[in-house]
C-alpha cells in the first residue's frame, strides 16, 4: 500500500506546473469574494508565494494579521485594504481530513464533488488541480468526469459528498440523499450515463421515515420503495 498525502501531492503539482499555480490562484481569488481592488492585491500577494508557500496557504489558510501576511509592501497593502485583522483572508480547510468527501474514484473515472458547506469551497479547486496537473496522476489514465453542469467548483444548488457514495460494482451506485447530498446533485450525476443503476436512500433529518428510490437509467424510470427507520 502506498499512502499519498494531499499536502505533498499539492506541493508536487504546484512545483511542476506554472499553469497549476495560476489555476489555484485564480480559484482562491474567485472564492474569496473580496471586491475587485482587494482581489487584485490578493492575487499579487499570491503570485509572490513559492509553490510550498502557496500549498500551505490554501490548506492551513492565511490570517489577516501582519505576522502571517509578512512585511513586504504588497502585504502591508493587503492588510490595510482587507480589514481582516480578526479573520482569515484565505480560510483554512480543516475538513480536508475527511478525504473521502471531496472525490471518488470509480473504475477509471474520478468524480470531484461539490460539497454543501461554504467552508469547503476551496477543496474541489485543490483536488481538481492535483488530478489535472500532478506529474503522475495527470498521466495515470484516470479521467475527471464533469458531472455537474455548473461552470464553477462550488454550487449552492447541486451537492454531493463522497461519504454518501458506495459503488457496488457492475454499474450500480448506492448514494445517500440528505443534508450533504441533495437530489439536484444526484440527478445531474445520473445524466452522465456512467451508471446502469443508481440506488438512492433518502434519509430525512431526525430519523423520520426513509424512502428508497432507484433510477433505472436506461429507461429513466423512478421507483419509490418506502420503509421505516428503526
Amino acid at each position: 500500500v502506498h499512502v499519498l498525502y494531499l499536502a505533498d501531492l499539492l506541493y508536487e503539482t504546484l512545483a511542476s506546473s506554472d499553469e497549476a499555480c495560476q489555476r489555484i490562484i485564480d480559484g482562491i481569488v474567485a472564492n474569496s469574494h473580496f471586491d475587485s481592488q482587494v482581489s487584485t492585491v490578493l492575487r499579487e500577494w499570491l503570485n509572490r508565494r513559492t509553490p510550498e508557500q502557496l500549498a500551505t496557504a490554501i490548506i492551513t489558510g492565511v490570517g489577516g494579521s501582519k505576522d502571517e501576511l509578512g512585511t513586504s509592501e504588497i502585504a502591508q497593502t493587503l492588510f490595510e485594504m482587507s480589514n481582516s485583522s480578526n479573520d482569515f483572508i484565505i480560510p483554512p480547510l480543516p475538513n480536508l481530513l475527511f478525504v473521502r468527501d471531496g472525490f471518488s474514484i470509480i473504475e477509471i473515472n474520478v468524480f470531484i464533488w461539490q460539497m454543501t458547506e461554504p467552508a469547503r469551497r476551496n477543496e474541489p479547486l485543490l483536488l481538481r488541480t492535483i488530478f489535472q496537473y500532478h506529474p503522475y496522476l495527470s498521466e495515470s489514465g484516470v479521467k475527471i468526469v464533469e458531472w455537474s453542469k455548473k461552470d464553477d467548483d462550488f454550487s449552492e444548488h447541486s451537492t454531493i459528498e463522497g461519504g454518501d457514495i458506495a459503488y457496488l460494482g457492475n454499474g450500480v451506485l448506492l448514494i445517500g440523499c440528505g443534508e450533504r447530498t441533495n437530489r439536484a446533485g444526484i440527478e445531474e450525476l445520473a445524466l452522465t450515463d456512467l451508471f446502469r443503476r443508481i440506488i438512492v436512500i433518502y434519509i430525512c433529518p431526525h430519523a423520520v421515515p426513509i424512502c428508497i428510490w432507484i433510477l433505472f437509467l436506461a429507461r429513466l424510470v423512478n421507483m419509490h420503495l418506502p420503509c421505516t427507520a428503526h
